[in-house]
């Protein structure tokens, strides 16, 4: 009984999700195409400028991954926030609330691309010894655990009042007595996800294969053209798909704050 109640709470939310994604398309995409495209064009010419094969710069690129998915998410999680209070979403007002919260959002990426790198790293000298293979399994089990319990830290972050460390402590106590249930849900989410956007890339692949033969992998060899036409469909397929994550996030946030505080999203957005 437990378990179907779980199982019916989340796939209301994804429904309420996909509900809310696809009423406010446009808007919800110019977001994140802003955000997504600045960054891809800020990559590829640090990419240009700075040698990729550098640990520095492979940081680099990776921080600024993560900074523009959580700055994404915080635009984002504003404009839901907005359409589940029956007001109109305004760009102004999105980005100035993401600004306001910056520097949380870069103590926010960099602690995330340290615990990449730290994973990465272990990964990468762990080619022959049974050790630090078990390590790093050990280490990607721990990262699993901490990231649930980090869950809801954009969402907080921009709908809250706490800065700073504040803001993970918070996070954590959303999840404190329900991490099993987060952890369910965050699995979900991300399966709907992966699935929309395998959907969404086949889509574009077989229209840019049969109407603009971009992309003809059977025929061409992987070089630099088609390398920078797979990155374009993989920032359309960012731009189109990951919205519904953050906004599966927010809606998940809303519920779990209504059901343990009895806020209403007004209050929230105050």
């Amino acid at each position: 009984m437990v378990f179907l109640s779980f199982v019916s709470r989340n796939i209301e939310i994804l429904s309420n999700s996909f509900r809310i994604y696809f009423t406010n398309f446009s808007r919800i995409v110019i977001f994140s195409a802003i955000l997504n495209i600045v960054f891809f064009i800020i990559r590829e010419l640090l990419a240009y400028i700075i040698s990729p094969d550098t640990v520095i710069s492979n940081i680099i690129v990776l921080w600024l991954t993560i900074f523009n998915f959580v700055l994404a998410y915080g635009v984002i999680a504003t404009s839901t926030a907005l359409v589940m209070d029956n007001r109109k979403i305004d760009i102004l007002f999105c980005f100035q609330r993401v600004w306001y919260r910056i520097l949380t959002f870069v103590l926010i990426s960099a602690i995330y691309t340290g615990l990449a790198v730290i994973l990465f790293g272990i990964l990468q000298l762990a080619n022959n010894s049974m050790i630090l293979i078990f390590a790093g399994f050990a280490y990607m089990v721990a990262l699993i655990f901490i990231m649930n319990y980090l869950v809801s830290v954009v969402e907080v972050n921009i709908l809250e009042q706490y800065r700073g460390i504040n803001v993970f402590k918070r996070a954590i106590s959303l999840v404190k007595d329900s991490w099993f249930e987060a952890f369910g849900f965050n699995f979900l989410r991300i399966l709907a996800w992966f699935g929309f956007s395998f959907a969404i890339t086949l889509i574009i692949i077989l229209l840019t294969t049969q109407i603009f033969p971009l992309i003809n992998l059977s025929a061409r060899a992987i070089d630099s053209n088609i390398q920078i036409e797979l990155k374009l469909v993989q920032l359309v397929v960012t731009i189109l798909t990951q919205p519904l994550f953050y906004i599966a996030g927010v809606v998940w946030y809303y519920q779990t704050r209504l059901t343990r505080e009895n806020v209403d999203i007004r209050t929230i957005l105050t």
